[in-house]
């Protein structure tokens, strides 16, 4: 999981624990391409951050594993954009 906020980071990594999901975090896009590796089996990633913004962190994703599913959400409206990638 890749977002910015600590709370929301907090909240979605309790929520999918609790569904015994095994989760790592991480607070920025570049922190999360690095950690892409075989084990893991979605990202769930933010789209507005600071510096790299989701949807830019993508494209790094999908260059590093293109099989890797990735699911966008924002709390912000204009997710249309999101949904041409």
């Amino acid at each position: 999981m890749i977002d910015d906020d600590p709370n929301i980071r907090q909240g979605l990594e309790r929520t999918l624990k609790q569904r015994n999901f095994d989760v790592v975090l991480t607070q920025n896009g570049m922190d999360g391409v690095s950690l892409l590796c075989d084990d893991i089996g979605c990202v769930i990633l933010d789209v507005k951050m600071p510096k790299v913004s989701g949807i830019e962190v993508y494209g790094m994703l999908k260059e590093k594993d293109p099989n890797v599913p990735v699911i966008f959400y924002s709390a912000y409206p204009g997710g249309e954009d999101v949904a041409k990638k």
